[in-house]
């Protein structure tokens, strides 16, 4: 199920999943079903007119847990330059299932976003008053512009140019700034030696795209939390370059 939302010239796609649970190997018809729903989700963001754009539901993957499908979704915002919203906004501990026969709780509820949609997001959180089943809801606010003033949404593109951040922009003490806040950040971040230095151009093993992912994530993550006391346009121009870095940094040609 989608819902689109317009406002004035700015609009808004929520695309909701229902995610089959991992049984316990990659060989399970779930994972394959699990891979397929998630290609056609990124297909359908992917191909929108509006560069806001989530995908939220249930995933039934843990993203925190050394999981296969909290695995997948990862390296599935890695390669597609999508942001997991919620683990990145939410506290480490929070949690959308708890289990009665077990008592643990998981967490199995996503917001999956492109970078426009997850800085437009004004609040999220998670209804443990709301107990309509073992799932509790992800509520979550956004903010699109109110008025034409702001100019028309960004129309997308296919074109790494068009999504480069505008740093002729930024002023000196902007850069300086920013350059404090990430540099240790950056320095403090492990880099897989053995992954990098692969000599395979084939190289399939799983374990080296991984750690290429995470250091990607890693990157971006230090990047985004070097720009959060700034204001939101030096937000915006300084992020807006995260989808194509993403290709750009897995993929170099």
């Amino acid at each position: 199920m989608a819902l689109s939302v317009k406002h004035g010239s700015h609009s808004l796609l929520l695309l909701n999943v229902y995610l089959p649970y991992f049984t316990g190997s990659d060989n399970d018809d779930d994972y394959h079903k699990f891979v397929a729903v998630i290609g056609k989700a990124i297909g359908i963001i992917g191909t929108s007119p509006t560069l806001n754009a989530c995908i939220i539901g249930d995933f039934n993957a843990c993203t925190i847990r050394n999981t296969l499908f909290g695995k997948e979704i990862r390296l599935m915002c890695d390669d597609n330059g999508l942001l997991l919203s919620d683990v990145t906004l939410l506290p480490p501990d929070s949690f959308t299932f708890y289990s009665d026969v077990h008592q643990s709780t998981s967490w199995f509820d996503h917001c999956v976003s492109t970078l426009q949609a997850h800085l437009s997001i004004t609040d999220i959180n998670i209804s443990h008053d709301v107990l309509s089943s073992d799932h509790f809801p992800l509520a979550m606010s956004f903010e699109l512009p109110t008025s034409e003033l702001s100019g028309p949404e960004p129309v997308r593109s296919t074109t790494i140019r068009a999504n480069t951040a505008s740093w002729e922009r930024a002023t000196k003490s902007d850069i300086e700034a920013y350059h404090r806040r990430c540099s240790p950040l950056l320095s403090s971040i492990a880099i897989p030696y053995v992954a990098l230095l692969c000599s395979d151009a084939q190289c399939d093993n799983i374990s080296h795209r991984e750690a290429i992912s995470k250091l990607y994530r890693d990157i971006t993550n230090a990047m985004l939390t070097s720009t959060k006391t700034q204001t939101g346009a030096w937000v915006e121009r300084v992020c807006k370059g995260t989808p194509c870095s993403s290709e750009t940094f897995i993929y170099p040609v």
